[in-house]
């Protein structure tokens, strides 16, 4: 046993200090990206602006959530307005959380308020839309969002039901990054916790169709398949709480000794490759 943990203990010593390689990566990437798309002193980049149609219709070019859990459009609207009336009947308010989003998809659902997150701030066409401005990876921003949604399931008597999970929204650089995949997972962990039992994840791409793979490999391997909402197309993936059967996610560790060959993959993991916006 002491050799196992020994064994265990460099092997994540040693994906902690390739981690921070990838943060310094991504971090430099991200910097040109934002300058890339800077105009006359304004960044031109913005969360995606995306209806109900954008995220779950068929015919929709944008990021298509539709199938996941066998959700589209009238599935998901009859659902959460059955949902809906529920938690008011209880004198609570429905709360949703758009990564990297704006937030309209989730007030055409009937959220009572909406938390965003997003690389800049946004004109938003609702009161009840409040936004996080920032990289949604990193642990201030993080902290922030955290404390308004705790805010308000204390305070306000809100119940945290969907949250729509892409924190790094489209940035084709964080595809395959180890710091990226790692501080992800660390993410979905946390909102798990703050989600109300019975409540949804929406995972669209978090960079390429592998990194959500790997994730649902991990789910699997660590006895999370009841929770998990599959869809027809790569890439995509859903969770539906169920603190009765799974109370937390698995931590990495736990992960790492369930998943065959997961520390070889992450170990691997590199962004070197992937595509940034031309100048």
């Amino acid at each position: 046993m002491e050799m196992r943990e020994a064994f265990e203990k460099n092997i994540l010593t040693r994906l902690d200090d390739r981690t921070e390689a990838a943060k310094e990566r991504y971090l430099n990437r991200l910097e040109r990206v934002k300058r890339l798309r800077t105009i006359d002193g304004k960044e031109t980049w913005n969360a995606f602006d995306g209806d109900l149609l954008d995220y779950f219709d068929a015919g929709s070019h944008w990021i298509n959530l539709r199938g996941i859990g066998g959700y589209d459009v009238d599935k998901l609207k009859k659902e959460m307005s059955r949902r809906l009336e529920l938690i008011h009947a209880l004198g609570k308010k429905m709360l949703m959380l758009d990564l990297m989003g704006q937030g309209r998809a989730c007030v055409q659902l009937g959220a009572d308020k909406v938390f965003t997150t997003g690389l800049m701030k946004f004109n938003s066409r609702y009161s009840n839309v409040e936004q996080v401005i920032g990289d949604a990876l990193s642990d201030e921003k993080t902290a922030e969002l955290y404390n308004k949604i705790i805010d308000a399931e204390r305070n306000e008597n809100y119940s945290l039901q969907v949250i729509l999970f892409r924190p790094v929204g489209g940035l084709s650089i964080s595809s395959m990054n180890l710091y990226v995949f790692r501080t992800l997972y660390k993410r979905l962990q946390e909102l798990y916790d703050l989600l109300d039992d019975g409540g949804l994840i929406f995972i669209s791409t978090i960079g390429s169709d592998l990194d959500t793979e790997l994730l649902e490999a991990m789910l699997r391997a660590t006895g999370c398949e009841d929770i998990l909402l599959t869809s027809p197309k790569r890439g995509k993936l859903g969770i539906r709480k169920s603190a009765s059967k799974h109370s937390r996610l698995p931590s990495e560790l736990e992960a790492a000794r369930a998943t065959p060959g997961l520390i070889e993959q992450l170990m691997k993991m590199d962004d070197e490759d992937r595509m940034i916006p031309n100048d």
